[in-house]
Formats: C-alpha cells, structure tokens, sequence
C-alpha cells in the first residue's frame, strides 16, 4: 500500500560498499543518498534515539548525544548496570523520554535516570524466562512495563508494576519455533510486538493437502493484543505476516533484524533479512510499514472470521504447493490456533467458539496457559526503501530514527553506519 508520507533514507557504508537503491514512483524524488562517517571513539554494542537525542552502549558506558549544528555532542555518560571481564551485550535497549533509558540482559531490565547520576531500577525475569535470548519493550507514560520475553524453551509476555513486581503474564507461541522479538510499541488500546516466527509455511500443510513434513519456514510477524483499557474491541492475539517490497518470492524466508517505530509519524521502519533455505542471508531490506494500514488489515481479519460459517470454510481448496492467488475468499488464509510447540489449528470459523484464555494483558495472573489466536496467513506487503549490502559474516543488530529524515544502522562488528 502507499504511504502517506515519504522517509528520506539516508545510509552511511565503508566506501568500498555498494548500495542499491530500489527507486518508488511516488516519492524518489525525495530520497538520498549520501556518505558520511560516523565515529563515536569506541566500540558500540546498541543505540537508541529519541528526538534530538541520540544514546550509545559500549563495553562499560551509556553516552547520551545531543544534536548540535556542530554534529554530535556527548553531553552525559553513566555506568552500565552489568560489567564483566568481558563486554556484556545487552539484549534490549532503548532511549526514553526524561533522560531516561531502558537496558536489558538475560535476567532482567534496568530504567535508568539520568537527570542527575545515572541510578538504576531492576526488573527481574520469572526463572522459567531465564536466561532469556531475546526482548522487546512497552514503558508506558503511567510507569507501567511491559515486556515479550523469550527463553530457550519459553515465550511470555509479562507486565510489571511499579514496585518492579510481574503483576500479569500471559504465555505465547513456544520459543522451540525459533521465535523473536525486536520491537513493541503501543497506539489506541492495542500493544504490538514484532518479532519473527517458524511456522507452517502454507495453509495446504494445515488443511491436510500438504505432508506435515514439509519444513517450516521464517516469517516476520507482527502481534497485535489489547490492552484491556476500555478503548479496544478484542482481547484475542491477531498475528499478521510482513513481507517487503513485493509479494512474489518466499515470503516466508524473512527474518526481522531490528526495528523501530515512528510515534509521531506513525510507521514502523525495520531491516529484514532474506535467507536461503539453508539460512545463508541473501540481502538485507529496510523497509516502512503504515501502521493505519496495518490496522485496516488487523481489522479485516478480525472481521472476515466473525463473518465466516463453518460451512464456508469447508469450501476452501488449496493447490498442491501453492495457494491460488486469485482466491477471494480470504477467510482461506485466516486460522485460529492454539499456542504451543506444535500449534494446532483450525478454520478461522470457530474463532468465536474457542475460549480466547487470557488475552488480557492488564488482568491476567495465569503464568502458562495456552489460548486461541487468529493467524493471517497473507502477508501485508511493505515499502522497500533500501538494500543494505552483507559484508563478511556482519550483520545489521539495531536501527533508529535520525529525526525521521535518516536512519542509524548498528551492525555486529560494533560498526555504526549512517
């Protein structure tokens, strides 16, 4: 879908890098493209930006930046919570509003002040979530922190207080289908978490056309869940596929990187990373998604289930390998799932008979259950802005917004590019 607006991209590589900028009809004009060194003296293990802020961790430090006409000015630095022999790379990491940030580990998140010396606040990850392998994080403006903590062996979305206590938690899709998560942000009584998933890669494989043998595949996927605040409509977990740029390849085999999201403009700007079958990286993608436009498709497969007979369902033919693209029944490519190692799943017709457990992110005390969810199975195809070129075994590990007109890009040598 287009965009209502247009990001100008700009990205910083080493000079013997090639980039390849895929050109939008309805906006090219506006895009750059431009080379500029960026070196902070040190070795980078993530970043955030907020405003005219920019925050950077190394091996000991947090530096926090502020934009001058000058560049780049460093204006205060504290300690990290976790020091080692070795550098410690935190999991998450994020950049607040009131010179606060947020940094997290294995076993827990920390909030940090730096209004004066930097202090910290702990927030501990239940056993059964440590160590954890991958976070995403929502603090929201009444000091509510909500968290979508993966393990080895689990998943689960937690919220804590303000005592830094867990005080609801609801269980997801099980860490063994190689789940991720990069990014959660929060609009008008819904959380959404982004994140990437192993999942049956054709709903043939569901409907029994296919042998269950067929290996998954990768697939950015997007969560939306309401936050139980009176402004949403559902509690039920919404899971809708993202792909980038176009809708002709194996959209399965994308794996969000890192994202961030726009609260002003409201758009979420990602690296994707095309694999082969083998997970040998193709290319890298940074690509927009709208999030009014994501809503429209959450809404539409909301509605298309309410509105789906069993016996409408029954009717749904899946060919060999592939799914014929002019099907209009949409209700084909929507299921409802229950969540575990081995989902099971079933027409999108009886998401209204299958209890949707707690879907509540805000009264929840149940600490592992599974509970229904619709899974889209059409992706939502976004805008590719650039193909950022692989160099080596490097790979890109955080991106942020530069004032909305450039986006930072961390790889995980510690290079920063701009």
């Amino acid at each position: 879908m287009r965009p209502s607006h247009c990001l100008t991209i700009s990205i910083l590589f080493a000079l013997s890098l090639k980039v390849e900028l895929k050109p939008l009809p309805f906006c090219a004009q506006e895009r750059t493209l431009f080379i500029e060194k960026v070196d902070l003296k040190t070795h980078l293990l993530e970043m955030s930006s907020l405003d005219d802020r920019f925050a950077v961790v190394s091996s000991k430090k947090i530096h926090l930046h502020q934009a001058t006409e000058n560049g780049w000015k460093e204006i205060r630095s504290g300690v990290v919570p976790k020091m080692g022999k070795d550098p410690i790379a935190p999991i998450y990491f994020e950049l607040l509003e009131n010179n606060c940030v947020i940094i997290c580990y294995d076993d827990g998140c920390n909030i940090g002040d730096f209004s004066e010396a930097l202090t910290w606040k702990e927030y501990t990850f239940p056993p059964e979530l440590s160590p954890a392998t991958a976070v995403s994080v929502l603090y929201t403006k009444a000091g509510v922190l909500k968290v979508q903590v993966i393990s080895s062996m689990n998943s689960a979305i937690l919220i804590y207080g303000k005592d830094g206590k867990v005080i609801a938690q609801i269980s997801d899709v099980d860490a063994t289908t190689d789940l991720t998560t990069v990014l959660a942000f929060e609009d008008v009584g819904y959380a959404y978490f982004l994140g990437s998933v192993k999942r049956a890669y054709l709903p043939g494989i569901i409907a029994g056309r296919l042998p269950k043998t067929a290996p998954p595949k990768s697939v950015t996927r997007l969560t939306r869940i309401g936050n139980n605040d009176g402004t949403a409509e559902l509690q039920l977990p919404i899971d809708l596929p993202l792909a980038c740029g176009e809708n002709k390849e194996n959209l399965e085999e994308y794996i969000v990187l890192a994202a961030t999201y726009d609260t002003r403009k409201k758009h979420i700007v990602a690296v994707i990373e095309k694999s082969d079958a083998n997970g040998i990286s193709k290319e890298y993608k940074v690509c927009l998604f709208q999030l009014a436009d994501l809503q429209q498709d959450f809404k539409i497969t909301l509605n298309v289930c309410q509105s789906t007979s069993r016996e409408l369902s029954s009717q749904c033919k899946y060919g060999g390998e592939d799914i014929d693209n002019e099907l209009s029944n949409l209700h084909c490519l929507i299921f409802t799932c229950r969540s575990g190692s081995r989902p099971s799943y079933t027409s999108c017709s009886a998401c209204n008979n299958l209890p949707p457990g707690s879907g509540s992110l805000t009264k929840s005390n149940t600490t592992s259950h599974q509970y229904s969810r619709l899974v889209q199975f059409k992706p939502f195809v976004g805008v590719e802005l650039v193909r950022l070129p692989s160099y080596g075994h490097q790979k890109p590990v955080s991106i942020t917004l530069d004032g909305s007109s450039a986006v930072f890009v961390l790889y995980d040598d510690g290079l920063l590019f701009r």
